[in-house]
């Protein structure tokens, strides 16, 4: 193949090429921009929540523990303060959680609406109220929480939009979701092509477009080789 020919082939190549990745180069470089531009504290909503102190018990518990319900292979029992309550930790070896009044033996899991509104009004630092609280047991298409269900979602009347996601077992504040989260991760999909569960980052569409975008690349800079003579560099 003469030099013309080479030129004249590797010149259409790059353009087949512009023409399938243009869009997705754009969305890479402006995504890019957005992500770096939004401060990650902001985007994980830490500016929203109360550092809680760690409480220490000063009295013994009260109910004996071997009075508990049976509840399978027990791998761990922790007695601690639950929001200025004793309870019982008890965890199995599935990873499974529940939490008794360590003075009664009253199981609190699953956790009370009640209890869920305590647990989000004393993590949130902030002062708007509660708009709704709702127990979701299964995940719409493209939900802003992936974590195991079923949660308590617990909505504030906040400007942007502040969903929290407390577990209904343990109690634990799992998740903080506000505009600027969903901002992120909608950049975030655009910017590894993970259109369903936004995490892959690994998939088959976004190796392929980085394969071809590295021959655009590699393909341009033929292109201007080929263009380039000594008297460009006056040699």
């Amino acid at each position: 193949m003469t030099r013309q020919r080479l030129h004249i082939a590797i010149s259409r190549i790059h353009k087949l090429l512009g023409l399938l990745i243009g869009l997705q180069l754009l969305l890479w470089v402006a995504g890019g921009f957005i992500m770096s531009f939004l401060e990650i504290e902001n985007v994980r909503g830490e500016h929203l929540r109360v550092d809680l102190p760690q409480a220490i018990l000063k009295q013994p518990a009260r109910f004996p523990i071997q009075n508990l319900p049976d509840w399978g292979t027990i791998v761990g029992v922790n007695y601690e303060e639950f929001y200025k309550v004793p309870v019982y930790r008890i965890t199995r070896h599935e990873g499974q959680t529940r939490l008794y009044h360590a003075h009664t033996g009253a199981p609190l899991s699953p956790l009370s609406k009640e209890w869920i509104k305590r647990i989000a009004t004393e993590n949130f630092n902030g002062s708007a109220p509660i708009k709704t609280i709702e127990l979701l047991s299964s995940a719409a298409p493209d939900f802003e929480y992936r974590g195991s269900f079923p949660i308590w979602q617990v909505s504030f009347n906040t400007p942007d939009n502040l969903n929290v996601y407390i577990s209904p077992q343990t109690g634990q504040v799992l998740s903080w979701r506000t505009d600027t989260w969903r901002l992120f991760d909608f950049v975030w999909m655009l910017h590894i092509m993970d259109y369903e569960a936004r995490d892959n980052f690994n998939n088959p569409l976004l190796l392929a477009f980085s394969f071809s975008a590295v021959l655009f690349l590699l393909t341009g800079f033929f292109m201007l080789w080929f263009r380039l003579s000594k008297r460009d560099f006056k040699l």
